[in-house]
């Protein structure tokens, strides 16, 4: 697999790494270009499907990456000067959630080296402390991890282009309490 990606809408623009959910939308996107190129990408990102101009998808070689339809994506841009081409922006797009939790779908979304296998543990713990609405303690780590992926609430995305995968986690508060409530009756989960 070839490390950049050019976009197809707008080819002058390329692409170094791209992440996607299950569903092909996007969750992360780093771009390279002129800044002529750019602002066309931010206007076309900006009128959406309105008209025949906005975009609605990124074609990446033979990838396509969606919008997700009522998500707020964020970006960042940085000018590099001194390239072998000149003076290059260099963008990422992404959903909000990388940066701060959306309290209203009780989900955020990590994203982390692929060969940073180690720490991902940690950061789903993390990532479930900080949603739930019930305390959880240290201790439980492997347990409450556990219990998260067999219900479904840790969803690992691998990149389509890049050495980054990310991870959403969405906690159903409803069920982690249920099930740690029965752990605790049960003398799984103990205070120390």
């Amino acid at each position: 697999m070839s490390n950049i990606l050019t976009l197809q809408d707008i080819p002058d623009l390329k692409c170094d790494c791209c992440i996607a959910n299950n569903d092909s939308e996007l969750i992360f996107l780093s771009v390279w270009g002129k800044d002529t190129a750019m602002q066309e990408l931010f206007a076309k990102l900006t009128i959406g499907e309105t008209t025949t101009y906005g975009l609605t998808d990124i074609k990446l070689n033979h990838h396509r990456v969606f919008l997700a339809e009522g998500k707020y994506y964020a970006k960042r841009t940085l000018k590099v000067t001194k390239t072998l081409f000149g003076s290059l922006i260099h963008a990422f797009i992404f959903d909000k959630r990388i940066i701060e939790p959306n309290r209203d779908s009780n989900s955020m979304i990590s994203i982390y080296k692929i060969e940073d296998v180690s720490t991902r543990h940690n950061r789903y713990f993390d990532a479930i402390k900080t949603l739930s609405s019930v305390p959880i303690l240290e201790h439980w780590a492997d347990e409450i991890v556990s219990i998260a992926k067999q219900q479904g609430m840790i969803k690992e995305h691998k990149a389509i282009v890049g050495d980054i995968d990310a991870t959403t986690i969405i906690v159903n508060d409803t069920i982690l309490t249920q099930i740690m409530s029965q752990k605790i009756r049960d003398g799984i989960l103990t205070l120390s």
